[in-house]
């Protein structure tokens, strides 16, 4: 049950990914219709487009990234030589690696977003300021929802570990 409320979070959270980008695409759509019909953009359409949506799109969609099988690098060069045991060993050591990695990652982006929020962090734009400590957030959900995941793969990918593999003779029982 917790799993499958994991996956649904790190579903919604790229779902959340792809409409920032669709909204990112018309706001810029319109910046430019916008010049070409009134001879001006939109203003403040760059400073949104890199302090809010290319944030989003960044460290939002982190974990459902890693859902696709391949989502993240590997180098097969260095286990093509293992066995399916000891991939399985490794696999479960790099998603704990992993988690703590995005743990730290979520600790710190959330200890920023906390003292952005509290001071109310802003840029200067051209017609006045602009607040950018909401897009701070987007770093410790990101990086959470990572931690969330690498979590149930580390759980996942131990189950896989111990149990023996499909097809090996020496795993049924007499």
């Amino acid at each position: 049950m917790l799993a499958r409320a994991i996956d649904a979070l790190v579903e919604l959270t790229g779902w959340i990914a792809m409409a920032v980008m669709g909204i990112m695409a018309l706001h810029v759509f319109a910046s430019i219709a916008a010049f070409v019909v009134l001879g001006s953009g939109l203003t403040g359409m760059q400073e949104i487009v890199a302090n809010y949506y290319m944030v989003a799109l960044t460290f939002l969609p982190l974990a459902f990234v890693a859902k696709e099988p391949g989502g993240h690098i590997s180098a097969d060069l260095f286990t093509a030589w293992m066995g399916p045991r000891g991939l399985a060993r490794l696999e479960v050591a790099i998603s704990v690696m992993l988690t703590l990695f995005y743990a730290v990652l979520f600790w710190q982006s959330l200890l920023s977003a906390i003292e952005a929020t509290e001071v109310g962090e802003t840029i200067q734009v051209s017609t006045g300021t602009l607040e950018t400590w909401i897009a701070r957030w987007a770093l410790p959900i990101g990086f959470g929802m990572g931690a969330l995941y690498a979590v149930l793969c580390a759980c996942r990918q131990t189950v896989a570990a111990l149990l023996p593999p499909e097809g090996d003779p020496s795993a049924r029982i007499a």
